[in-house]
């Protein structure tokens, strides 16, 4: 039995590894957008701060796909799927036939409506893409402007003070990390990033990033502006859905995703499932899945526990499709 696996992050890599310790006759391919390896994103900030290289957080090297008879499609975007016919287009314009399909797309960067978005020295902190291209210019820069307050903004931030920036963190809100901590939390938060030498600017919303070609500064809603040689946008993230949406697949948000997939195999994984597991930044919760909230971390760390049943189905139920 062929199974195709759309996304090469850590979901889908949780889910190849399941499948291969479950054994079977089993053919498994990966599809991945990136041009790299899988890799584990929580330690971006590492990569960007000189602790670790790219190497230290990759997940599984080459050899462990080719001794398990796993073949990579690194590179290869898949731009839509034929579920009546088994079958899912790449982007090179090749057709290629499956038994069950997984889609693992994960999430994607979600990027304010602020004007000057497309100015070079604007990035997003999601891939390796990303931080290489904030690596390579912060060599020529004295200064950056993080805008985003939660985890990822924070430790971008103070990545970019460690190799010597002057950093100002920006955020919308009066609360830093406003989703996971309460207003006194934040403010010994606040206190301890300013101890690092970070500039944090609360209640401050973002409306233009100006300049000819590259950014040169930026400018608030109050009108007060800051000069700086790069942005980097760290708003958090939404589901990547395009390629289901594409496919004519029915997108479902909200509770009713946890419940999906817990019950009907698991068609979509989220990316916070297996990053939860491995990042052992969580505790377990002693809830049942029916009793999960739908904005709990915890709670979808617990669903990632009840993906086991799903992955039987999937090479022993028919297709979804």
């Amino acid at each position: 039995m062929k199974v195709i696996v759309v996304g090469n992050g850590m979901a889908s890599t949780a889910l190849v590894e399941e499948l291969i310790r479950q054994g079977g006759d089993i053919e498994i391919h990966v599809f991945g957008e990136e041009r790299t390896l899988s890799y584990n994103r929580i330690h971006l900030a590492d990569i960007l701060s000189g602790k670790k290289l790219f190497s230290q957080i990759v997940i599984n090297r080459w050899s462990y796909y080719e001794e398990h008879g796993v073949k990579l499609h690194i590179g290869e975007k898949v731009e839509k799927v034929f579920p009546w016919k088994k079958l899912l287009l790449t982007s090179d314009g090749k057709l290629h036939p499956y038994d069950k399909l997984v889609i693992a797309t994960g999430s994607y960067p979600r990027v304010p409506p602020i004007k000057g978005m497309d100015k070079k020295g604007v990035f997003t902190f999601r891939s390796i893409k990303d931080v290489y291209g904030i690596m390579e210019l912060a060599r020529v820069s004295k200064r950056a402007v993080v805008i985003g307050g939660g985890l990822l903004g924070l430790e971008c931030a103070k990545a970019l003070k460690d190799i010597g920036l002057d950093v100002y963190l920006v955020h919308l809100f009066d609360v830093l990390m406003e989703q996971y901590i309460d207003k006194t939390a934040s403010d010994m938060l606040k206190k301890s990033l300013e101890g690092f030498g970070i500039k944090v600017l609360l209640s401050k919303r973002t409306e233009e990033i100006v300049g000819e070609k590259k950014v040169s500064r930026v400018r608030f809603s109050d009108g007060e502006e800051i000069e700086t040689d790069m942005v980097i946008i760290a708003t958090g993230v939404v589901p990547n859905v395009e390629l289901a949406k594409n496919s004519g697949l029915k997108v479902i948000f909200t509770s009713s995703l946890i419940k999906s997939l817990i019950r009907k195999c698991g068609f979509m994984f989220s990316t916070l499932f297996p990053v939860l597991m491995r990042s052992n930044r969580l505790s377990l919760p002693a809830k049942s899945p029916s009793s999960m909230a739908p904005t709990s971390l915890p709670s979808l760390t617990m669903a990632f526990l009840y993906l086991e049943p799903s992955l039987k189905r999937i090479t022993s139920s028919p297709s979804l499709s």
